[in-house]
């Protein structure tokens, strides 16, 4: 049996008796080749270069001799950061699904907010009420002849006169969603005293106005009187307010300083009369 010494293939100290190489496997035999015998060492099977006689052991053949485990290979660095990566994609993709897809969710049944038309509330294009309310509703007819009503017109000033005026009839209306045409007079027939009040209806107080396509306009014809007259105002020498506007009746009351005296011939009138004119009035169908 052999003594200690190193293999001669790997280089690996080679233990006291043994008949194999602990690295390379090689098997030992001190017996020389005698030829013709027929017989020969075994071919060691195919592995590393043996280290040079003579060599320091390696990190491996060290820890072999020394009695310890022989480390494992090492793994490729790329095979480390192929499995990190992918790891990495397989937690992305969990957290994307158990997260909904990382992004806000909607609600599959939509929110549809009805039109004025599918509640029958109101109508949109009708205007808002000047006194901050909510719109008138679209009636089904937007003509209304007026009917009846009462007009109280008290006159101050140069000329004075207290007058409670019917409705007339057939003249006056209320046209959707802000004209109406009121005319109260003493009489149906012939000259009479009558107030009349046309053009913008709206809640709230407004100044008489005509700006050639809407108006405000106040008239006052007092025939009773000795010498008969007839004031106008289309220029803020009056003002109407509009207590109610609820199609088709209207109520509201008026107040003019000095509106303008007309004659009933020329138009003009050389000296004109002052005059305050106040009052109230009602209408409907």
């Amino acid at each position: 049996m052999a003594g200690a010494g190193f293999c001669p293939r790997c280089g690996s100290l080679r233990a006291a008796g043994a008949a194999f190489c602990a690295t390379c496997g090689l098997a030992f035999d001190d017996t020389p080749h005698v030829p013709g015998t027929g017989w020969a060492p075994p071919a060691p099977p195919p592995g590393p270069p043996s280290a040079p006689p003579g060599s320091p052991p390696s990190v491996r053949q060290a820890g072999t001799a020394a009695g310890g485990s022989t480390p494992p290979p090492r793994r490729p660095l790329a095979l480390w950061m192929g499995g990190a990566l992918l790891g990495a994609v397989v937690a992305g993709l969990v957290g994307f699904v158990l997260g909904g897809g990382g992004g806000p969710t909607e609600d599959p049944v939509a929110t549809v907010t009805p039109t004025a038309e599918e509640t029958g509330t109101t109508d949109p294009s009708s205007p808002s009420p000047s006194d901050g309310t909510t719109a008138r509703p679209t009636p089904e007819e937007t003509y209304a002849p007026l009917t009846t009503g009462t007009a109280h017109v008290e006159v101050s000033g140069d000329v004075t006169a207290t007058l409670d005026l019917p409705f007339l009839a057939g003249l006056s209306e209320f046209e959707w969603p802000d004209f109406v045409w009121l005319d109260f007079r003493s009489s149906d027939e012939g000259l009479a005293d009558s107030i009349t009040i046309r053009g913008l209806a709206e809640p709230g107080s407004h100044p008489t106005y005509d700006d050639g396509e809407t108006w405000l306009k106040l008239s006052l014809d007092l025939f009773s009187l000795e010498e008969a007259g007839f004031w106008v105002s289309d220029s803020g020498e009056c003002t109407i307010e509009y207590t109610r506007v609820d199609w088709p009746e209207v109520e509201g009351a008026f107040r003019c300083i000095e509106p303008v005296e007309g004659n009933f011939e020329t138009g003009e009138v050389e000296s004109p009369r002052s005059v305050t004119v106040t009052g109230s009035f009602t209408a409907s169908p």
